[in-house]
């Protein structure tokens, strides 16, 4: 947790392009390692001028894009919530597993020194144990498991439901997350069990306001349109499809 100054040289259009992406991960995403355990939020000092050069660019590209890969990263098989809530008093001694001895101690001084709590371990232990009552398999596949058979052998399958800590905005504070929906048959009932503002409530004692990209019913996206930008790479045997909405 801290302050550090990025410096990037490079292309004008590469820049642009960075700058949007950096958007993008300010608003829905996370930067650096470990995202399944609620690291990497974010916050752009310098919101203004990034803007600016992300408004540079022409995001009418990219209209010819493959469908998603199944084995890629694909943002059209992605969505993106945040829940806001105005809490008061100490909150968070609600939240299961955080009032314990030892625990309570360090969460307040994390709260005290920087204005966050660890939530994303109970959400997660909420979706999975409580309210999940889809196959094991998917299960196993979506929150992940050290114990995931493939080929005869065992592998460990990571979490593809990421949520960060809670942490406080001017007036407010947020939880925000994202899932990667691999599998089309079981996106919709993860999509569904992630907005359901009871799992929610039920962790944080609490109500506030949920919000989701997409906003209702799980629909894959399409394809880029005249509003995004598609960013390629290669991976291994394939090419991986990355789409941004203009921020």
């Amino acid at each position: 947790m801290g302050k550090f100054t990025l410096e990037i040289q490079g292309e004008k259009s590469v820049l642009q392009q960075l700058a949007a992406l950096l958007l993008f991960l300010e608003q829905w995403g996370h930067l650096g390692a470990k995202p399944q355990l609620g690291y990497g939020i974010l916050q752009i000092l310098n919101r203004e001028e990034v803007r600016g050069w992300a408004r540079g660019m022409s995001w009418n590209v990219g209209s010819n894009a493959p469908t998603p890969n199944e084995n890629l990263p694909d943002l059209r098989r992605f969505g993106f919530f945040r829940y806001r809530f105005s809490p008061q008093g100490d909150w968070w001694t609600h939240v299961p597993g955080l009032n314990a001895d030892g625990t309570k101690e360090r969460v307040q001084q994390l709260l005290s020194h920087y204005n966050t709590v660890p939530v994303s371990p109970a959400l997660k232990n909420e979706w999975r144990f409580q309210r999940w009552k889809g196959k094991r398999q998917d299960e196993q596949w979506m929150f992940g498991t050290t114990r995931w058979r493939r080929n005869r052998e065992t592998v460990r399958v990571r979490s593809k439901i990421v949520v960060s800590w809670a942490y406080k905005l001017d007036r407010e504070w947020e939880i925000r997350g994202w899932a990667w929906l691999q599998k089309p048959a079981i996106a919709a009932d993860v999509w569904e069990l992630l907005k359901d503002e009871a799992g929610w409530q039920s962790v944080l004692s609490l109500q506030g306001k949920l919000q989701g990209e997409p906003s209702g019913n799980w629909t894959e996206r399409s394809g880029p349109n005249k509003s995004e930008i598609c960013f390629t790479g290669s991976h291994h045997n394939g090419v991986g499809v990355y789409s941004l909405a203009a921020p």
